[in-house]
């Protein structure tokens, strides 16, 4: 896979350079290489990045935690009362095999616009990674489609621990 992302990086500064394609600004390009598939993540322009001239330490968020989020606390408490939602789980299916939720839902990231229609629209929809990341970019994903959809902090990880206390 290294090779791959590499060229495929090599490429975008070739394009850039030259001046010559269309490079992928503004857009994030995610590679599921154990389906061979490609998926387009794009992020609106934030006018003061565009007058950067240096590189800074650290940009934050930049927005990514906009969206609702539940704590792990209170989504173990859904769970324990059999409360009826929706559960996604983003985590590639090696992971979600070694441990997942019961009754949840499996779509690897790199797949979630591919699956939309195991997706209800008239429920609240839960999403779970392994530690919370990709499932604040699931959630990103599922909002733009209108989907009421809220991140589980601390993913898998945080309701194991959890669940063992």
């Amino acid at each position: 896979m290294p090779g791959i992302i590499g060229n495929l990086q090599a490429l975008e500064t070739v394009k850039l350079l030259t001046g010559v394609g269309e490079v992928l600004s503004g857009e994030l390009l995610l590679f599921n290489g154990l389906h061979q598939t490609y998926n387009k993540i794009k992020f609106a322009a934030v006018n003061k990045n565009l007058k950067r001239t240096e590189l800074e330490d650290s940009y934050g968020d930049n927005g990514c935690a906009t969206g609702a989020s539940i704590t792990i606390k209170e989504f173990k408490e859904l769970v324990d009362n059999n409360t009826n939602f929706q559960l996604i789980d983003v985590r590639t299916i090696n992971e979600y095999n070694v441990y997942h939720i019961p009754n949840s839902i499996h779509i690897p990231l790199a797949e979630l616009d591919f699956h939309l229609s195991k997706i209800k629209n008239n429920t609240t929809t839960y999403v779970i990674c392994q530690s919370g990341k990709r499932s604040k970019i699931a959630q990103n994903q599922l909002a733009e489609k209108t989907i009421n959809v809220v991140n589980v902090e601390g993913g898998i990880n945080a309701f194991k621990s959890i669940e063992i206390v």
